[in-house]
């Protein structure tokens, strides 16, 4: 039976399980007579390992093998230097030489707090001066606890006097805080702010204007005001540009550049044409790429993306405008923007635009003019917890891994020579030792769910193999917070298999009518990192016949008639969050279809 891949992220401890003595394979859901095992096998034939994917385009490769760092969240680079720039989440930032014979990291600054994005002054070669935001103190919330400071560094490699800071701007701290900074082709400085909520807006601050949470600011760090007396913009040390689109407005910030944003993970200007690209951060189905625009709506919290989230909330003064872009959560969770390709290594991707999600590892890119998206394609899919993307002066780009701390680049992957070792019949997966009976191998456990999904009369057998005598953990996983705020998860061992077949009577109420359908496996990889950061994946397999064999009709006697249910909601819960972003679980897709195959061996 061939094999066909698709991606479901799942954190275990999702399903509640029963594992009981089931009859014969194919027969209806039965009500568990008793739960346990008398006697645990172990499952030692699995074969189920790696993915039956072709090779993705690129990989990665480790850019500089002598360069690690504790939890970096940015990597930028300055005017004037070669020197490569990385910030850590808490605190340190470091500058390095791109050669790799001298790559080596030297301490820049370190700040002692919480760090959420760094950037250069255009004339950083001039006058030295950086910038880098950080909360004042992580363990409250604070009205000013998100802050943006400017300091100056001498020297090369550069060291800098953390008494030149000057505060710049400050905004209020807790859940999405933002903090990405990127100056534009016009010299000015345009800042990222969250919505300064953990979930749902809970500020309500999205389509507001009359404070700087949940939008793109942009303001002029070379001029300095005082304010307007009695104004809304308490302002000392930048001005504002007297073209931003709000300033007119009466109550709004004039700070503001465009609004209706949750959390907006890494933007950046396209160095050749100067459109802004930003990755947004969303919550319940969808991530998102938007084009910001200046006075842009992008909808929160009313939308979720293009689709509705609070539809009574109050709306922002201007149109809400669509993303590029948009992943469903079955693809991406936790979105991290990237830049628009302008070097010259990768001569394929230039012009494209490209991002990844930290959740996932995915990395995938774009083509965009003007009007409509082509090319849209995935790159490679890695184990790589990607918080941000970096570009150096040349418009190379690399990728910052949070949890391995070091910084990746793209490759192409070599042409094709061999054959994936994944198994591309079920015979080959080591889960039964009979298919056409569908006799499950030893160690194989049976079990059933307290909540049944809706299947429309579909009926299915599920067994969990774990290989050895491995154990599951409960109630061991307690992220995004401590219950009862979210449930405890569970954690499988590394190789774990779900495997649920299923079955439908072509009769309806007529057992000697049925008909197996196909298997699917859920297979689950450990990956770097612990519950914080996500470690838990599990990519989803559908194995379906080989012979295909035509049904009468879709619709058969006894009355029984296929149909798509699509997005059929089943909470589930993040393989982990970025820093700073708080999880929502998504609703995964179930597709239920009539598929005229068999599943023999």
């Amino acid at each position: 039976m061939p094999l066909a891949k698709f991606s479901l992220p799942l954190l275990a401890g999702v399903l509640a399980f029963v594992f009981v003595d089931f009859p014969a394979p194919g027969l209806a859901d039965p009500a568990p007579k008793s739960a346990g095992l008398g006697k645990r096998v172990p499952w030692t034939t699995s074969k189920v390992k790696g993915s039956p994917e072709p090779p993705p385009p690129y990989r990665l490769e480790v850019a500089f093998p002598t360069v690690k760092f504790f939890e970096p969240l940015e990597m930028t680079a300055a005017a004037g230097t070669n020197r490569l720039f990385v910030a850590t989440r808490p605190g340190k930032i470091y500058s390095f030489d791109p050669d790799v014979k001298k790559a080596k990291p030297e301490l820049l600054l370190d700040l002692k707090k919480v760090v959420y994005g760094l950037a250069f002054h255009p004339q950083f070669d001039k006058n030295g001066y950086f910038y880098v935001t950080y909360i004042v103190d992580s363990s409250k919330d604070l009205p000013n606890g998100t802050r943006i400071s400017r300091f100056q560094a001498k020297g090369n490699p550069p060291r800098i006097d953390p008494a030149s800071e000057k505060v710049i701007i400050e905004w209020p701290s807790g859940g999405h805080n933002g903090g990405c900074m990127r100056f534009g082709p016009d010299g000015l400085l345009y800042i990222g702010t969250g919505d300064g909520s953990g979930i749902a807006d809970g500020l309500e601050t999205g389509q507001n204007l009359g404070d700087l949470l949940g939008s793109i600011l942009r303001i002029d760090v070379d001029r300095t005001e005082g304010g307007e007396p009695g104004g809304v913009s308490p302002r000392r040390n930048y001005g504002i540009p007297v073209d931003n689109p709000f300033v007119k407005m009466k109550g709004a910030r004039p700070e503001i550049y465009a609004y209706g944003l949750r959390q907006p993970w890494k933007f950046s200007f396209d160095r050749r044409t100067g459109d802004l690209w930003c990755g947004e951060v969303g919550q319940d189905l969808w991530e998102m790429i938007y084009r910001i625009e200046k006075g842009g709506n992008y909808g929160w919290s009313v939308r979720e993306g293009k689709h509705p989230f609070r539809p009574e909330r109050k709306k922002g003064p201007t149109p809400i405008l669509d993303p590029i872009i948009e992943h469903h959560h079955a693809d991406f969770r936790s979105i991290t923007g990237g830049y628009l390709y302008r070097g010259t290594r990768l001569k394929d991707l230039t012009g494209a635009y490209i991002y990844g999600d930290y959740d996932t590892g995915r990395v995938w890119s774009f083509r965009y003019d003007g009007k409509k998206v082509s090319a849209h394609q995935e790159l490679l899919d890695s184990s790589l917890r990607i918080v941000a993307f970096g570009e150096d002066n040349k418009g190379e780009i690399y990728l910052v891994d949070w949890v391995g701390g070091q910084i990746h680049r793209l490759i192409k992957s070599p042409p094709v020579v061999t054959k994936s070792d994944f198994p591309r019949k079920l015979s080959e997966t080591g889960l039964f030792t009979s298919t056409k009976d569908l006799t499950p191998a030893p160690g194989l456990i049976p079990y059933t769910i307290n909540a049944q999904l809706y299947s429309d009369n579909a009926i299915k057998d599920r067994f969990l193999a774990i290989p050895g005598l491995g154990q599951i953990e409960f109630d061991t996983v307690e992220y995004p917070q401590p219950a009862p705020g979210a449930p405890r998860g569970w954690r499988f061992p590394d190789g774990t298999v779900a495997v649920k077949t299923f079955f439908l009577d072509l009769e309806k109420g007529n057992p000697a009518s049925r008909r197996r359908l196909e298997t699917r496996i859920l297979h689950f990889e450990k990956l770097d990192g612990n519950e914080e950061v996500g470690d838990q994946y599990w990519p989803a397999t559908r194995i379906s016949g080989t012979t295909i064999r035509p049904m009468p009709s879709c619709s058969t006697p006894g009355g029984w008639t296929a149909r798509t249910q699509s997005r059929t909601p089943v909470p589930q819960a993040a393989r982990g969050s970025r820093p700073g972003t708080s999880p929502a679980g998504p609703n995964a897709p179930s597709v239920i279809r009539c598929r005229p195959s068999s599943c023999s061996a």
